[in-house]
């Protein structure tokens, strides 16, 4: 599924990502470099979030002082229940990447950039079935698991898995929009 974002989602997303690089600076770890390469990575990643949300029409939890103020094990899914996750096309296959203290409960979504303003809602994964050997690159900068996108689900069962959990019927249904 193709989802668009407007230029009022653009200028939301940017401000979101902003925000969350300011957030970042303010605590600057050994694991995290700011710097304007991650301003781009949090403004793709609030685009991809926003692009979710108007897949769903779930809950976006970007401009929630709460959201920061949280321990990182109790703070809300990204979207709704979702977890989003992209990748910048930083490489030469479309990863889901799964960080080591991430939720395996949780259903983390691959969502694409197709261009500035297009993004691609991939596939997905729960967290736990990321942890797997074949996945951990235990080289990189951060290590993480990084799933290719060959191998996760179809986002129909997500929908699917979203709605037996209490929550709405996806805006935009997989049924109807399928890529």
């Amino acid at each position: 599924m193709i989802i668009e974002l407007s230029k009022d989602d653009v200028e939301t997303a940017t401000r979101c990502g902003e925000a969350r690089q300011s957030h970042n600076e303010s605590r600057i770890s050994d694991q995290k470099v700011c710097d304007q390469d991650s301003l781009e990575i949090n403004i793709n990643g609030a685009k991809a979030e926003l692009a979710v949300v108007k897949a769903t029409g779930y809950e976006w939890n970007c401009f929630s002082e709460e959201f920061w103020k949280t321990p990182k094990d109790k703070r809300p899914a990204d979207v709704g229940p979702i977890e989003v996750r992209t990748n910048n096309r930083r490489y030469s296959v479309n990863l889901l990447l799964f960080q080591k203290d991430g939720s395996d409960m949780r259903p983390h979504l691959l969502v694409i950039p197709y261009s500035a303003t297009k993004y691609l809602l991939a596939g997905w994964r729960f967290g736990f079935e990321c942890r797997n050997d074949e996945f951990l690159k235990e080289e990189w900068k951060r290590p993480c698991y990084a799933v290719p996108d060959g191998n996760v689900y179809l986002l129909l069962s997500l929908e699917n898995w979203c709605i037996s959990h209490g929550y709405n019927k996806w805006q935009i249904t997989t049924q109807r929009n399928t890529t």
